[in-house]
């Protein structure tokens, strides 16, 4: 796992050695990560070959957000 700065984003990479078949399902985890990251303009990458596992890259916009307290401020309603 890695974690760095890139201009005004901040990428978060997962790799594993495993053997390479994660997909994007209507009732898997990344499905659920895919709309965290829409929510916040990010954007989510997975290459998952055969015998060679599994690569998934988050991307995540920081210029558009701020965080109050853990929260994204654009996300609180009065």
């Amino acid at each position: 796992m890695s974690i760095h700065l890139a201009a005004d984003n901040l990428i978060v990479e997962v790799t594993d050695d495993g053997v390479g078949t994660a997909v994007l399902a209507a009732d898997g985890g990344l499905v659920g990560l895919q709309d965290r990251l829409d929510v916040l303009g990010g954007a989510l990458s997975v290459v998952s070959l055969p015998r060679h596992g599994t690569t998934v890259l988050a991307t995540i916009p920081l210029a558009q957000h701020e965080l109050v307290g853990g929260v994204d401020a654009q996300r609180q309603t009065a």
